[in-house]
Order: C-alpha cells, then sequence, then structure tokens
C-alpha cells in the first residue's frame, strides 16, 4: 500500500493525485527549448530541473527527459510545453508518472502507472517495440487524438525513436484507465496488474490527465538503461543538426504544424509496414482487426491485469 512520502508533506491523494499547491513561477518553456547541447541540458534549464526536483521529481530521470524534450522542441516536435514523465525503475506500487507544466514550473500530477505484462511483475525490467511483445517501450512520445475504445477514455501516442518505441502507434499503445492501476489493487495483491504493454492509469484520474496532456505535448518514458542512453537522438542533441525528424509524424493533428508531417516512406522498414496496412484517420476508433491483418500476430491492444 503507498502512502505520501515525508517529504510530501501530504500535497498527495492516496494512489497518486493533482498536486494542489504547485504555485506557478516564471519558467518559459520557450528558455528550454531554445537550445539542446549535446554535452547536458542548456543552462536556462536549470532552474526548472531545481524546482521539479524540489517537488519530488526524481532527478536523474528529469533530467534526461528535460534534455530529451528541449532537443526535439527545437525540432517543432510539440504543441505545448506539457511533459509527462515516467520512471520505470520504480516498482510498480509507487507513484511513478509526473505530469509537468514547463511554463509554469508546476506538478500538475503524480499518479500510479502500471507497465506491459512482457516487461516484468511489480517492476518493469525489459522493453520492446517488437509487436505481440505486450512491453512496454522506452523513449519519447508526443501526444495525440483521444478516442473512446475497449478501455473507455483513452489516449494514442506516437513514438518518436526509430526501433525503440517508432511501432507504439500500428501496436496501439495507448494510455487508458483500468481497475488494475489502482492504489486498491496494489494493496490487495503487493502490484499492479498489467497491460499489453499501455501505460495504464487509475480510471479515477485517466481522463483528467488524458485532457491535460492530449493533443501534442510530451511523454518521456525513463529507465536506466545504458545501450538506449546512449544511443538516443534526442538525449545527444547536436545543436546544429538536431536528431533525425522524419519520425516526427505518424498521424495528423491540427494543433501540430502540417510540415512535421511524415508519411510512411521515411518511416523505418518495420514502421513502414505496419504503419502502412494499420494508419487511420486521426478522429474515430482505430480498428484493432487491421493490426492482426498487418501482423499476422493476435492484435495488440490494452490488456487485463497480469
Amino acid at each position: 500500500m503507498w502512502a505520501p512520502h515525508a517529504a510530501d508533506d501530504g500535497l498527495w491523494g492516496f494512489g497518486g493525485h493533482r498536486l494542489r499547491l504547485a504555485a506557478p513561477i516564471a519558467a518559459i518553456a520557450l528558455a528550454l527549448c531554445a537550445t539542446a547541447r549535446a554535452d547536458g541540458l542548456d543552462p536556462a534549464s536549470e532552474p526548472l530541473l531545481a524546482r521539479f526536483a524540489a517537488a519530488g521529481v526524481p532527478g536523474e530521470p528529469l533530467a534526461q527527459a528535460l534534455r530529451a524534450y528541449a532537443c526535439a522542441s527545437s525540432q517543432g516536435e510539440f504543441a505545448r510545453p506539457i511533459l509527462t514523465l515516467i520512471d520505470y525503475s520504480r516498482p510498480s506500487t509507487e507513484p511513478r508518472l509526473w505530469v509537468l507544466d514547463l511554463a509554469r514550473g508546476a506538478v500538475q500530477f503524480r499518479t500510479l502507472v502500471a507497465h506491459g505484462r512482457g516487461s516484468g511483475v511489480g517492476r518493469a525490467v525489459a522493453f520492446s517495440n517488437v509487436p505481440g511483445s505486450k512491453q512496454s517501450s522506452l523513449g519519447l512520445f508526443r501526444t495525440e487524438d483521444t478516442y473512446e475504445g475497449e478501455h473507455g477514455y483513452s489516449l494514442r501516442l506516437v513514438g518518436l525513436e526509430a526501433g525503440i518505441n517508432d511501432l507504439a502507434y500500428p501496436r496501439n499503445i495507448v494510455i487508458h484507465g483500468a481497475d488494475y492501476a489502482t492504489a486498491k489493487f496494489a494493496s490487495l495483491h503487493g502490484r499492479l496488474g498489467r497491460s499489453w504493454g499501455c501505460p495504464a492509469l487509475d480510471p479515477s484520474v485517466n481522463r483528467e490527465v488524458i485532457d491535460v496532456i492530449r493533443g501534442g505535448s510530451a511523454l518521456f518514458a525513463y529507465y536506466p538503461d545504458a545501450s538506449w542512453l546512449a544511443s538516443s537522438p534526442y538525449l545527444r542533441c547536436d545543436a546544429a543538426a538536431g536528431p533525425p525528424d522524419h519520425f516526427s509524424r505518424l498521424t495528423t493533428t491540427s494543433s501540430v504544424p502540417s510540415s512535421r508531417l511524415i508519411t510512411s516512406s521515411t518511416l523505418s522498414p518495420a514502421a513502414r509496414s505496419l504503419f502502412s496496412a494499420s494508419s487511420a484517420p486521426s478522429t474515430g476508433l482505430r480498428s484493432t482487426s487491421s493490426i492482426t491483418s498487418a501482423t499476422s500476430s493476435p492484435a495488440l491492444s490494452p490488456g487485463p491485469p497480469g
């Protein structure tokens, strides 16, 4: 059973809910996104990092998330200065998802989040971009549109990192609510239940979180995987060239400039085959049957508890 840490001073609801007393500060997201150096965060971001760290956001995941956000924002990837951070190095019984308002310097949510059943039991220890793995994916994502599906109100995600998470959209990796992602479930079972790879949330906060982060904000899923940390283009951003921007778009969202749109011809071969077979309009529920025919394996959709 989770209880607030001493440093929280009782500001967090049981199971992780909205931070009530996060006062806005003059931390403008444009200052963070202006430059991103290969050797670390731009100095303008340091007060923002300190502000969030003081609110209990874990330091190393936060630093990496801000670095990736600054790099991708310099390429025009995001429509709004909202950053969602998931720290998969923590056990599922601890709140490990934060929604950060970079313009105000405010933590808007801190909550529980489930991982994929293929990633581990109480802790996520394995990650994949492979259809059928039922594992969570690491790296930088962009939020897209919402829909009502099998698991209710859900939010589509587009993975921006080739070979790491760029199959998230055709895998149907989405944010959705689940009864197995609650503090009650954790208190009964000693862990959260597990999805089929989706970051599933407590239904009591799912809609509120989705409505804050939908439509072109950033999501960064962290784990101390040495290979990924050393190779992610968004963590090694060259200010002159920037990361490859051909992963910038899988679907159309009106809040992001159409210049960020890509086609299946610019994707990796694996992503291209799935994208061509299963891409759908940006409105309405995407059929999982199209994914089945594209992958010759069971359709990937958010799953029940493991």
